[in-house]
């Protein structure tokens, strides 16, 4: 009876690595796109990065991937350069939102949901610094109490600063 156990076991491993190849291999032949942007100082809040307008602060970003269920997943978390300059390479096609804190401060936000596909191109993605002052001028960002907390899967707690 063990005899028998031996090679049927081998014959169903030999069918789940036909049926399932790689998920590293499968993941690799998916097409991604690259994003760059920065985290701007925006005196005249306009929300566009104009050519007078530099870096604003270092921060950090958590970039959320919406699944076709509806669910939201934390996919990658990224910090800036020291004047706000942030890439995120290889991300899958899909629908993203991102949220960001900026600095050590309290105020952080969520931008509005964006698509990376085969006609966005190389898509830059510049965020204004925005204050509890300065947020209404913004309509595609929002302030949230926890960037790093957004996933559906997620509970919800409140946003506390690192010491």
């Amino acid at each position: 009876m063990t005899a028998m156990k031996a090679p049927l076991a081998l014959a169903l491993a030999a069918t789940a690595i036909f049926l399932f190849p790689d998920a590293a291999a499968a993941q690799a032949n998916r097409p991604t796109k690259t994003i760059r942007g920065t985290i701007f100082n925006d005196p005249n809040g306009n929300g566009r990065l104009d050519p007078q307008e530099k870096g604003g602060v270092a921060s950090t970003i958590w970039v959320y991937r919406i699944m076709p269920n509806g669910s939201r997943r934390l996919i990658r978390r990224v910090r800036t350069d020291a004047v706000g300059n942030y890439t995120l390479a290889n991300l899958p096609h899909g629908r993203y939102f991102m949220g960001v804190r900026y600095g050590n401060r309290r105020f952080a936000v969520r931008t509005g949901i964006f698509t990376i596909g085969p006609r966005t191109g190389g898509a830059m993605r510049n965020i204004p610094v925005a204050t509890a002052q300065t947020i209404n001028r913004y309509p595609g960002l929002s302030r949230t109490p926890n960037p790093a907390n957004l996933s559906s899967q997620a509970p919800v707690s409140p946003f506390r600063p690192r010491t």
